[in-house]
């Protein structure tokens, strides 16, 4: 084994101060947030959940031609759009539609 590879299997403790139980990273939410905020350009996040349980669903009752499917069930295609839902959207984003607020 070579001396690199052997003092990266024993290291086991991580950084000194570091619990296994809670990473010394800051939590991603609160990273995402601040650059979401902090961006000049227009972000909006999505929750796309229920469009994919949707999907699921429809893949389980054996559909596999989706660009067929849709086309034919014009209603599902607008059901989906209906299902994301805006979770976040920075104040670029609400300059450039003109949105008093979220």
């Amino acid at each position: 084994m070579s001396d690199q590879k052997k003092a990266s299997t024993e290291n086991t403790q991580g950084p000194e101060g570091a619990s296994p139980e809670k990473p010394s990273l800051p939590r991603r939410d609160e990273n995402q947030g601040k650059l979401l905020e902090r961006s000049r350009i227009g972000i909006w996040e999505e929750d796309w959940s229920l469009i994919k349980d949707m999907v699921d669903d429809l893949k389980d009752q054996g559909v596999t031609d989706w660009y067929r499917y849709l086309e034919q069930h014009e209603d599902q295609s607008i059901r989906a759009y209906r299902l994301a839902s805006v979770t976040s959207i920075n104040q670029a984003a609400l300059d450039i539609y003109r949105a008093p607020s979220q």
